[in-house]
């Protein structure tokens, strides 16, 4: 028995060295890739968010040096205190203390420091299905965190979703481990992980909670979970970091609460835009075959308490998805809450492995081991070479339903890298001829934010044909050219309107009509063109 006993000892041994080797080397790739283009300008992923917090952290490291001009200045500062406070700007302040550090704006930056939030988040991937499941399961979730498109191009972000989600699934774990062990300690500890969460973003309160109080029903009975002390404590705990900094904005603040309303349309529940919407979201983040195998995992979930807590964060989520109608069927990274839950079910594979090795088909024995990890590989491959090519190859987002279903997609709202410095010459040549002025109204993607950070000078978006789709779902009657001046930006006392991709003026003939008879072209080339106003005796 001895000799027997010494053999299984080596191949268990043998078979742990090698799945920590694995693991070890998914970190490794998975940093490298992060680093491939960090030092790029963001102009392919969500570059609205992105701007948007680059030019808030610009004005940070702008009013602390006196060195800097005027004319640099003026026009991040403007833009700062004009946008309205929607969540806290963790990220922004973080970014403005490395250039202060450095002692020059670097946008990668920000962005080295979503990557190790998102590598952050993978080690308690790897710690929590661990718990749940077992190591082989933590290499599956592993491939699929770190190696999903969605994965890679927001873990690269100037955005706080990557923070986020490492408190996320930081508060998951905990709750989890709560639930085993429910003490105080632990009790504190998930109140103040899942409060800083929800502070980060708020979307995330609903999986969250719904993951708390799934568990806490279970293991108490309705009525006792609710009068349990611990119960209100992890509530007025998570709720006094997070939930009352939104409350009050949403109370006092326009900014959030015009956001709030424009989200909320629910007679769009009852068609099938939102629920098609809501699926394609899903696929462009997790690829449609991932999260259909994940579900698939849920139901084979043996752990009442494992199997309860997946209940409570999809519930959670489904929650939060038809309270957020708008944004859920139209904007992937709003879906940020069901990627860890996709990627820590799908964790469950290695329980499946542990539980049957080997399965028949047509009279013969296969091992189920190296079948699921090859499909697996197969995913992480056609993203990774999906990715690679979105970010160097493709021109516009087009709906790819192959690699939809397979590892998700993305939009793309400008060209691949071969015409950034295109953009980035525009928009300099933009700022100069308008002289860096604050007084502009700007017509391009993005809301202009890239224009306006590269170029130096601050201005108010006109709509575009998609935010007049958008007003028209919600029953707000299109005005035209001349009224929607009038009445939104005539206050503003604009000098110059500035059209950039001319194709978006000519989906709007009262426009260009109204600003031939309000403006006089001061610089018209192939791609952009700048009118400035005509005074009140020559108009």
């Amino acid at each position: 028995m001895e000799p027997e006993s010494n053999q299984l000892i080596q191949s268990l041994s043998k078979k742990q060295s090698i799945t920590t080797y694995s693991i070890i080397l998914i970190f490794v790739l998975a940093f490298g890739i992060r680093l491939f283009r960090i030092n790029t300008h963001p102009l392919v992923f969500h570059p609205i968010k992105q701007y948007r917090s680059a030019l808030f952290a610009r004005s940070y490291f702008y009013e602390s040096q006196k060195h800097i001009e005027f004319w640099k200045k003026n026009p991040s500062l403007t833009y700062r205190k004009s946008r309205g406070i929607k969540e806290p700007r963790i990220l922004e302040y973080l970014a403005f203390f490395g250039y202060k550090l450095t002692g020059e704006e670097q946008i990668w930056i920000p962005r080295l420091l979503s990557v190790v939030f998102w590598m952050l988040g993978g080690l308690l991937v790897y710690i929590l299905v661990k718990k749940m499941f077992n190591q082989t399961g933590s290499l599956f979730s592993l491939l699929f965190y770190f190696f999903l498109p969605f994965g890679i191009n927001i873990s690269q972000s100037f955005i706080p979703e990557a923070l986020m989600t490492l408190f996320y699934i930081w508060s998951i774990l905990i709750i989890f481990r709560y639930y085993q062990v429910p003490n105080r300690r632990n009790l504190i500890y998930a109140a103040l992980v899942s409060g800083v969460a929800i502070l980060i973003k708020l979307i995330v309160v609903f999986p969250i909670f719904g993951g708390f109080v799934f568990l806490g029903i279970r293991k108490h009975g309705l009525k006792k979970f609710v009068f349990n002390s611990h119960t209100i404590q992890f509530f007025f705990m998570s709720l006094v970091m997070g939930v009352f900094y939104y409350v009050y904005h949403i109370l006092f603040m326009s900014a959030l609460r015009s956001d709030l309303i424009k989200d909320f349309i629910p007679r769009l529940l009852g068609t099938s835009f939102f629920w098609k919407g809501w699926i394609q979201q899903i696929g462009k983040v997790t690829g449609l075959i991932p999260f259909i195998l994940g579900i698939f995992c849920f139901f084979t979930v043996k752990d009442k308490t494992v199997r309860v807590l997946f209940l409570g964060l999809l519930s959670g989520y489904f929650f939060y998805g038809i309270i957020f109608i708008y944004s859920t069927a139209t904007h992937d990274y709003y879906q940020i809450a069901i990627f860890p839950i996709v990627i820590i079910m799908l964790g469950q594979i290695g329980k499946l492995i542990e539980r049957r090795k080997k399965f028949k088909f047509f009279q013969k024995e296969f091992t189920l081991f190296p079948i699921l990890f090859s499909f697996t590989i197969l995913i992480v491959i056609f993203s990774l070479i999906y990715n690679f090519h979105f970010l160097n190859n493709s021109t516009e987002n087009k709906s790819k339903w192959s690699s939809l279903l397979l590892c998700g997609n993305q939009f793309a709202y400008f060209s691949n890298n071969r015409i950034e410095p295109e953009i980035i010459v525009h928009a300099w040549e933009i700022g100069k001829a308008v002289e860096h002025s604050t007084k502009t109204i700007i017509l391009s993607r993005a809301y202009g934010n890239p224009l306006m950070y590269y170029g130096n000078f601050y201005g108010k978006a006109w709509p575009t044909e998609d935010d007049f789709w958008h007003r028209r779902l919600r029953g707000i009657p299109k005005l035209n050219a001349a009224e929607r001046f009038n009445k939104h930006f005539n206050k503003f006392n604009p000098h110059y309107f500035i059209v950039h991709e001319k194709w978006l003026l000519n989906e709007q003939p009262d426009l260009h009509e109204f600003l031939n008879n309000r403006f006089y072209k001061i610089k018209d080339t192939q791609d952009y063109v700048i009118f400035k106003i005509l005074s009140e005796e020559n108009s």
